[in-house]
């Protein structure tokens, strides 16, 4: 199937981010199988909203969202933070999915078969699959014609019994589930968007409020021109605010808080020494051997393998690009060092130019049959449409095209032909069992270009300096086994003691540290004051201390308390403040009393709080309209001090007011923010604002990972 082989051959693709409109990748059956397991509490992962959830399911769902990773975006191995991120998606899935469903379910909305089958083949259908490259034609458009094939040859019969096409059926499916969410959630948005309508009183303020605009001055005192001296604040103050403001400021989950020390792993001295004499013993065999045997000798010994790319003056390392362009073939430089690095460099041949990138067509055949593709580039060449040629014998309604790649995006063979052709040239190549027929598109201009050997070593920590660093890290433990010993050795060797606070027990890392979820598990497993085992942390070894353990369901007030403490202090302080500005007949005047000057806001309008040169400020903007120009107002309390206003001018624009143009904008308005005010919080309790209910989860992830 052509539209598979573009699946496959688009290595380059990236995953496309669907938003805050798909709410849930993974509604489907396949959530429901291994239902045998749910009531096995040891394999359950998570509850959520009384549905328990097994490993096995979550670890198949994982596996899902992976398979689809690889093919859109054409890898087949992950670094740590990418899995982790597909593990996070794959639980704020199951989250959404609960919610979502809850949220529908309880207003009667479901999505139907038939209107499944319309958002995935009907005339217009969902932007999931408009929106995926392997449904695109040459011009970078979705393609029906495409996108038909390949949905017919995964639902073919031939499907069940073929490796490949299950691999991509299991891949549709993924994208049916997210339709099928999707549209749930668009069905959703239209009941809560036109829950909340615009009428004309809203419009009339809408206007005014975006029409009317007033500059104010105004006097300010801030809040810091009142010593912290002047003002008392109790303990029973303190807690009395805390008490008020806990269940909507201070709510947590339960967390952990640790003290850590690194030991760097890198080279000694030795190492350096070590790498610097193997440079060394290779620099008279680099700079003598045959170039023809100059590829053996650097790929067996160098990190920088030869493989006989021609090298750009953009391309080429900053320190070469005067000796790959000046020097005569077969110069050799001497044994640079920079960056841990040990290098060298021979050039094997400057003085010609070649393209950067090239744009390629390509015809796949399934067999290798020389007599079929020698009669291919011959009708081409005689005047047959390429395009035809990857419809006849590809299969594919249109012709394909790479785009354009780089010497280095492409294998060494095809690379070979395709820099060194012409625009319109052919050429083929053995692909596996079959063949594949290439036409240069396209090239950019030639540039100048050199072809360069590096030997470089890396200088890296050996295993017996690995073992010094680990050793040492071991014997500070050893000698340093509680909170008190630790924090004191630390201080005494002049040792960093890095903090890392409100860890959550299924965060991936910690202070970004690669590898670090070993530390995190440690912590929810330690008692307080325990000292940790050795972790290798990427290029670290870290030992820690866990210095707090927080099971509450709040913050504890001593780590609010500095807060509140400045909140009351500023709230006596505006007492101090509005007695001591009180009575002014003049803002000149009461700038006078206080020594400061008197400022304005220009631009103030009702539709924002934003007020001048004193920042967000809405009580003032409120204040101001509700004066006349000429008016002085009595002392308002702001976020940062106290102020007395009056405004000057009041302006209005002289458009007219068209009220059902501003009902039209309004109802514009809430449809995009009202389905997101409706939104629930994915936290460890999803609160439903619609249906007004709470989506108990239990979360065991830590557990497993």
């Amino acid at each position: 199937m052509a539209t598979l082989q573009k699946i496959r051959s688009h290595g380059a693709l990236v995953i496309l981010i669907v938003g805050a409109a798909m709410l849930a990748f993974i509604i489907g059956d396949f959530l429901n199988s291994g239902a045998a397991f749910f009531s096995r509490s040891r394999e359950t992962v998570a509850q959520i909203a009384g549905n328990k959830v097994s490993i096995t399911d979550f670890e198949k769902s994982i596996n899902q969202l992976q398979e689809v990773y690889k093919i859109e975006s054409g890898r087949q191995d992950f670094d740590e933070n990418t899995a982790n991120q597909i593990r996070q998606q794959v639980w704020q899935e199951y989250l959404s999915k609960n919610a979502l469903q809850s949220m529908a379910g309880n207003a009667g909305m479901t999505v139907t078969a038939k209107e499944l089958t319309d958002q995935c083949i009907g005339a217009n259908p969902s932007q999931l699959i408009t929106q995926r490259r392997a449904f695109f034609d040459e011009t970078g458009n979705y393609n029906r014609s495409i996108f038909m094939q390949f949905y017919q040859a995964v639902h073919s019969d031939d499907a069940q019994n073929n490796p490949q096409l299950q691999a991509y059926l299991n891949y549709w499916n993924y994208w049916e589930n997210a339709i099928a969410a999707n549209y749930l959630q668009q069905k959703y948005n239209a009941l809560i968007s036109n829950a909340i309508v615009a009428n004309k009183l809203d419009a009339k303020a809408n206007f005014d409020a975006r029409a009317t605009n007033k500059t104010v001055d105004f006097v300010e005192q801030s809040y810091f021109s009142v010593p912290d001296s002047l003002v008392k604040v109790s303990d029973s103050e303190i807690r009395s605010l805390y008490n008020k403001k806990k269940e909507t400021h201070y709510k947590q989950t339960p967390n952990r808080s640790i003290e850590y020390i690194l030991f760097p792993v890198e080279p000694s001295e030795e190492d350096f020494a070590e790498v610097s004499k193997v440079m060394d013993s290779f620099k008279e065999e680099f700079a003598t051997i045959p170039a023809d045997e100059l590829a053996a000798l650097v790929n067996a010994n160098s990190d920088v393998l030869y493989d006989g790319r021609n090298y750009s003056k953009t391309t080429i390392p900053e320190q070469y690009k005067d000796f790959a362009f000046t020097a005569k073939a077969g110069a050799v430089t001497d044994i640079n060092f920079a960056d841990n690095r040990y290098s060298m460099a021979r050039l094997i041949e400057n003085g010609y130019s070649l393209p950067d990138s090239v744009k390629l067509r390509v015809i796949n055949l399934p067999e290798n049959n020389k007599e079929q593709i020698d009669s291919i580039i011959n009708a081409i060449k005689k005047g047959a449409k390429f395009a035809d040629m990857v419809e006849k014998y590809d299969g594919q309604a249109d012709e394909e095209k790479f785009g354009w790649l780089t010497e280095t995006s492409l294998g060494t063979e095809i690379s070979a032909l395709a820099f060194h052709a012409k625009k319109n040239d052919l050429f083929s190549l053995p692909a596996g069992m079959g063949a594949q027929i290439f036409q240069v598109a396209d090239m950019t201009k030639a540039t100048p270009k050199a072809k360069v050997a590096i030997f470089e070593r890396e200088v890296k920590a050996s295993s017996k300096t690995n073992g010094k660093i680990y050793n040492s890290a071991r014997e500070f433990i050893t000698a340093n086994n509680t909170e008190e010993k630790f924090k004191a050795a630390a201080a005494e060797q002049g040792k960093a003691l890095i903090p890392a606070t409100n860890i959550n027990r299924n965060q991936e890392q910690i202070n970004g540290l690669p590898q670090s979820r070993r530390v995190v598990r440690w912590a929810f497993e330690a008692k307080e004051g325990d000292v940790s085992d050795i972790y290798e942390c990427g290029s670290n070894i870290i030992v820690a201390t866990l210095t707090n353990v927080n099971e509450s369901e709040y913050r504890n007030i001593a780590d609010v308390s500095a807060e509140l403490r400045n909140e009351l202090a500023n709230e006596k302080k505006a007492v101090m403040l509005e007695e001591k500005m009180q009575g002014a007949a003049s803002l000149e005047e009461l700038a006078s009393r206080l020594g400061t000057d008197v400022k304005t806001a220009d631009n103030v309008h009702l539709s924002s709080g934003y007020f001048g040169p004193a920042g967000q400020e809405p009580l003032l903007v409120g204040q101001a309209f509700a004066l006349n120009d000429g008016e002085i107002s009595q002392p308002v309390k702001g976020g940062r001090g106290v102020y007395v206003i009056s405004p000057k001018e009041t302006k209005t624009e002289d458009s007219a007011f068209n009220e059902q143009s501003e009902i039209d904008n309004l109802n514009q308005r809430y449809a995009y923010s009202l389905p997101q005010y409706g939104m629930f919080s994915l936290s460890e309790r999803c609160i439903n604002w619609f249906v007004d209910e709470k989506l108990e989860v239990v979360d065991n992830r830590a557990n497993f990972y």
